[in-house]
């Protein structure tokens, strides 16, 4: 791409993300040739796998074969539950996870009568409901054709705080290998803000592409997912969007039903897709493109994500630096997680682990189930 026309996309990009209502930022403009000797449709291989029992069999070895993906690439470890050395070994941490089975039956009867937030039809539009996780829950079992999404949820960690001994924050800290103090600061930026958010869905729902400064380990504990990642070379393939006052962009078509005639430039994208079943852990890091597509009647995933800012910036500087630079979600800290106000609806916001999701769901309209 010319300088001109990667300067065009980032200007697009800043407006969208500053707020001004834009139908979408420019299509990059790539060369005749270039689109002429592209294949007719994008190139999606297997995701990179590494086998429990066979790639590693503790610890040691785990951290180990993880090294060639660490702020690289996504790569998912299969049965890293569910092996049978497993829980006596590199997973030991992980027990509560599994003993009970965190699925959406028992997250049910963990949280009923909590409130949280559940997507109306997250795969096509914004709009949110406070609801009871238990009511939520018994929907999802009686009707897995349920278009409602409870995701990244997280108000109930304040109110059942034992559910925080359910992941191993030791092992993802040695996995992530950041320098000492880096971590040390990271985790306590993170235990202001919160950090670890579920996901519970039955079989429709869909999230759309999207990249973030998030570094995520995600334990699928029910149900299947299908994945779909490219790392931030392709991001301006993308025509990305801008999340108003959030770390977060959006792709500017569908993943899951993309045209290659109105966008020709989608051709030049080398991706991964994956198949994440019960027991896998799933990483992927900083600024990598990811979509996601339930397949399981029941689905929940625990998402062990980290703002690491740094690593951010070093897979893709241009879009990190806007995230950062932008006042909003900064503004939105300090109104929430330091001054305790409340939600704009109203509503109230944990704040010992919490409250850094209002930043994120700024751009939504929550309303209250009676009020439907």
């Amino acid at each position: 791409m010319e300088f001109s026309a990667v300067l065009e996309v980032y200007f697009g990009l800043i407006i969208h993300s500053m707020g001004f209502d834009i139908p979408h930022t420019p299509h990059p403009r790539i060369p005749d040739h270039v689109l002429d000797s592209a294949p007719p449709t994008w190139t999606l291989a297997p995701l990179p796998e590494l086998h429990a029992g066979v790639d590693f069999s503790n610890r040691e070895e785990l951290i180990k074969a993880f090294t060639p993906y660490r702020n690289r690439q996504a790569v998912v470890f299969k049965g890293f539950l569910t092996h049978q050395k497993a829980m006596g070994s590199w997973a030991a941490g992980f027990k509560n996870l599994t003993e009970p089975w965190w699925t959406v039956e028992h997250l049910g009867k963990e949280l009923a009568g909590i409130e949280v937030r559940v997507f109306q039809n997250y795969s096509c539009d914004d709009s949110i409901v406070w609801t009871d996780f238990g009511e939520y829950a018994n929907t999802v079992m009686k009707d897995p054709d349920a278009i409602q999404y409870a995701r990244a949820v997280s108000e109930h960690w304040e109110v059942k705080p034992e559910m925080m001994a359910a992941v191993d924050e030791k092992l993802f800290s040695e996995m992530a290998g950041r320098y000492t103090w880096w971590d040390d600061m990271l985790s306590r930026f993170h235990n202001w803000i919160g950090r670890s958010v579920i996901f519970v869905s039955g079989r429709k729902p869909t999230t759309r592409l999207h990249s973030d400064v998030g570094e995520s380990f995600v334990v699928h504990t029910e149900g299947q997912k299908h994945w779909r990642f490219f790392n931030p070379d392709s991001s301006l393939l993308f025509r990305p969007r801008g999340m108003v006052k959030s770390v977060g962009f959006g792709a500017g078509f569908d993943v899951w039903a993309p045209d290659f005639e109105a966008d020709p430039q989608l051709r030049l994208a080398r991706g991964w897709e994956t198949n994440v079943d019960t027991g896998d852990l799933l990483y992927f890091p900083s600024q990598t493109w990811h979509a996601v597509r339930n397949v399981g009647d029941r689905n929940v995933i625990f998402d062990y994500g980290t703002f690491d800012f740094a690593r951010a910036l070093s897979r893709n500087w241009p879009m990190t630096l806007i995230s950062m630079l932008h006042p909003g979600a900064a503004v939105d800290l300090i109104r929430y997680c330091a001054l305790g106000a409340e939600s704009r609806d109203g509503h109230y916001l944990p704040q010992k682990y919490a409250c850094g999701k209002e930043v994120y769901f700024q751009g939504y309209k929550p309303k209250r189930s009676e009020d439907l």
